[in-house]
């Protein structure tokens, strides 16, 4: 975009592209992924031969990895959409060492379908429902399409942090024999987003038969409740506003869901809001118990989650 070098629409500047070795930017650039893209390029591993962004729109994701001083990396960017594809390319020529710019491919095209056996061994998937991504995964269609790709390792950010949504989308990356292995919870203008990597093990998933346990972010909560109450433990402090905010959330769909107006074949779903109400009203008391706080308020939303966690015993 004019005037703004690396930022897109709609992405807040904050990564590091501007400032690595062999990035040429203009002179008004300095950054080039949102704190929402980091925490999903924190999570690629470093020992990662190459990567699939899927939905890649104008490619920053692949731009910045190539350019943080990974020089066997090889990143493909995949898109529906050849205009973002086109004008991540021009900006990879402006702004990237020709070198750089041999590491990335951009691919117009839908899902893994571009992808060939033994590409990557790495599939980031961001910006998408849990419903869309699971389609991009072969949840339904090609179950075993990963499986043939040789795809290790996964890392997704799913727009809809909801622990019901969340819960499908663990379940089945349990079943397909991957283990959630690290996990970043961001809060970005007060939405809250939880990244998710995942690598195909042989070993059990540390998720324990409790169904319970795939509604919530395990890795988080528990670094949070072992330092629960340490100063300036900015994690605990936004896994405690994230939960209270679901709590709340849940709270009114239970209440929806009994409704006059809620269609019938609906209503007999309110086992899960029920039991999502009370695994949430749990855990908030678990972590307040600790000592964690939800930190300073910043708007009506956090005020009202400040109430609301203030009123559970």
């Amino acid at each position: 975009c004019p005037g703004s070098g690396w930022s897109t629409a709609g992405e807040r500047p904050g990564g590091r592209l501007g400032r690595l070795h062999g990035v040429v930017p203009s002179p008004d650039a300095e950054h080039v992924l949102s704190p929402r893209l980091q925490a999903v390029a924190s999570l690629v591993p470093r020992d990662c031969r190459a990567i699939a962004d899927i939905g890649a729109d104008h490619a920053l994701l692949c731009m910045d990895l190539v350019a943080s001083k990974r020089p066997g990396l090889r990143a493909v960017a995949i898109d529906r959409n050849r205009a973002p594809l086109e004008a991540g390319r021009k900006a990879a020529l402006q702004h990237l060492a020709p070198g750089m710019v041999k590491q990335l491919d951009f691919r117009l095209g839908d899902g893994l379908s571009p992808l060939s056996e033994g590409e990557v061994d790495t599939v980031c998937v961001a910006g998408m429902g849990v419903s869309s991504i699971l389609r991009v995964l072969g949840a339904g269609g090609e179950p075993g399409r990963l499986g043939t790709l040789g795809v290790d390792t996964l890392v997704l950010q799913p727009v809809s942090p909801r622990p019901a949504a969340l819960h499908g989308l663990r379940k089945w990356l349990d079943s397909q024999g991957y283990t959630i292995d690290a996990e970043v919870i961001s809060r970005v203008k007060g939405l809250f987003y939880i990244t998710t990597r995942a690598r195909r093990s042989a070993e059990k998933s540390f998720i324990a038969p409790g169904e319970g346990d795939f509604f919530l972010p395990q890795l988080i909560r528990r670094r949070a409740l072992a330092g629960a109450g340490s100063e300036g433990d900015d994690e605990a402090e936004n896994y405690l506003r994230y939960v209270s905010h679901h709590l709340r959330w849940e709270k009114g769909n239970a209440c929806r869901k009994r409704g006059a107006s809620c269609p019938a074949n609906k209503r007999d779903n309110t086992g899960q809001a029920d039991f999502l109400v009370q695994l949430l009203e749990e855990e908030v008391i678990a972590l307040r118990a600790g000592g964690v706080t939800g930190g300073e308020a910043g708007g009506d939303e956090d005020e009202d989650e400040e109430d609301l966690v203030s009123s559970l015993p």
